[in-house]
């Protein structure tokens, strides 16, 4: 007997008994592939749900910052806090792009939930940021005077609160 058993090789024919013990053997190592494969899916699944769960607790401790701070510059007035915290070039407005842009880098590794919410918290202030601006263009004022846009600053602060799960 050859090291494989039974088979035998004889010029170009291989008896059957040969075949079905390397069958056998091949079958062996795709069960065992499978479940190294089903091991391994498992164990990253846990590491990313891990990830997952650090980057939306980063993702709330950023947005109850910029609750934060909107709740800090509200207090001042609605629409002299909007021009605060979107102007770049003051402690407030700085702070604010630097949070809503972390978040928004953020959110594509987040679970499925905060991913959303984070998504739409970056895009509400960026939108809100871009109305103020045209506003204060359009009226020539430094604030913007539209008193809409105070109503969509409170949104804005009751979105970050829910984000950062902040009781209101």
């Amino acid at each position: 007997m050859g090291p494989l058993g039974r088979l035998t090789v004889v010029g170009p024919i291989v008896n059957a008994i040969g075949w079905e013990i390397v069958h056998r053997f091949a079958d062996g190592a795709v069960i065992l592939a499978v479940i190294v494969g089903l091991y391994e899916l498992w164990s990253h699944r846990g590491e990313r749900r891990d990830l997952a769960a650090a980057i939306d607790d980063h993702i709330r401790v950023l947005a109850i910052q910029a609750w934060m701070q909107v709740r800090a510059e509200r207090v001042r007035g609605a629409l002299g806090a909007l021009s605060r915290l979107i102007n770049r070039g003051n402690l407030p407005g700085d702070l604010m792009a630097t949070w809503l842009t972390a978040i928004a880098a953020e959110a594509p590794r987040a679970s499925s939930q905060v991913r959303r919410d984070a998504r739409d918290v970056a895009k509400m202030f960026f939108a809100l940021a871009v109305a103020a601006k045209q506003d204060q263009l359009s009226h020539g004022t430094p604030d913007p005077v539209t008193a809409s846009l105070g109503d969509d600053l409170i949104r804005f602060e009751e979105r970050l609160a829910l984000l950062g799960g902040v009781a209101t």
